[in-house]
């Protein structure tokens, strides 16, 4: 799996979830304890996260749990991209081309008026 996905505590690098989840079940040394609850000092959200992993009854479940979580947010991520024409900044492709369509009407409409009141 990409660790770009895996990787939800990028808020705080130097803490990576292997670390977090020794810490959770007491088995860091002295020195990587308090890297580690210094770091939850600084973020907010990583003493969240703690806070919620220390919720779970069963920790072995939680990398499963994490895989079946991104695999289902890049199916759903898939399948939106590709609906509706969607181009590369997700705005819909058959919507600009329905605007410059009328935007050619428009202008053919402009220059045939042109020539009839010429004439």
């Amino acid at each position: 799996m990409d660790d770009k996905y895996r990787n939800i505590l990028s808020d705080h690098p130097s803490i990576p979830p292997e670390k977090l989840l020794a810490y959770l079940e007491g088995t860091l040394d002295e020195q990587s304890r308090l890297e580690v609850e210094m770091a939850m000092v600084e973020s907010e959200f990583l003493s969240d996260a703690a806070d919620g992993l220390q919720q779970f009854s069963n920790p072995e479940r939680i990398g499963h749990m994490v895989d079946d979580i991104n695999r289902g947010l890049r199916k759903r991520t898939r399948n939106r991209r590709r609906s509706g024409w969607a181009g590369p900044s997700g705005f819909p492709l058959w919507l600009t081309f329905a605007a410059f369509l009328l935007l050619l009407l428009l202008m053919a409409g402009y220059f045939v008026l042109k020539l009839m009141t010429r004439g």
